[in-house]
């Protein structure tokens, strides 16, 4: 083979290589391509669920954050919605739970708890993270495994902080906690085996 040969072969095996690893997001995630209306997207999403945690309710907050009543998406532009709410929010949470660390009044149980709040943040951000840089591009079944964790996460944090008699974090806990359970409910929409 001549050097002009093999230097018109290699553009070519590079494009053919690009895309055999190319996926849109419909390929992992049967449902990502789907346009609806965000309240169709609810309804559809929220199935059953506990009174105590309207996942319809939850659902309609998490969206109303980004979009307006009526609006027309496609699932992963939800999902990718709901899960960068979460990355924006957050961060200021966890910041708040490390700066209770540093108070010297603190007792044994207080202490165990924000180290354990500090540590699921830390978690949930790196689920939300992978759940955000991958659902409207290269969305993955593995996906429901990650927004499993970030409500798992959020919702240990919420549980272990109402035992205390009092925090100030724990506004932001149930917050964040809503704003998890509507990024997990919306994530239905993709067509996630949770």
């Amino acid at each position: 083979m001549t050097n002009m040969s093999l230097r018109l072969l290699v553009p070519i095996i590079a494009v053919a290589l690009s895309l055999s690893f190319t996926t849109v997001a419909g390929d992992g995630c049967p449902g990502a391509q789907r346009e609806m209306t965000m309240e169709a997207a609810c309804r559809e999403a929220a199935g059953t669920g506990s009174a105590a945690e309207n996942p319809h309710h939850a659902c309609m907050a998490a969206l109303r954050r980004d979009f307006r009543d009526g609006s027309v998406q496609k699932a992963s532009e939800y999902a990718y919605a709901t899960t960068d709410r979460a990355l924006l929010e957050f961060p200021g949470s966890r910041g708040w739970a490390e700066y209770l660390l540093e108070k010297p009044t603190l007792t044994a149980d207080e202490r165990a708890t924000y180290q354990f709040v500090v540590g699921s943040y830390t978690r949930t951000l790196a689920a939300m993270e992978r759940i955000r840089n991958t659902v409207t591009s290269h969305c993955r079944p593995d996906l429901a495994a990650e927004y499993k964790k970030a409500l798992h996460e959020m919702t240990g944090c919420r549980d272990r902080v109402l035992r205390l008699p009092s925090s100030s974090l724990l506004k932001l806990l149930q917050a964040n906690y809503d704003t998890t359970l509507g990024a997990y409910v919306v994530g239905k929409l993709l067509g996630l085996q949770y």
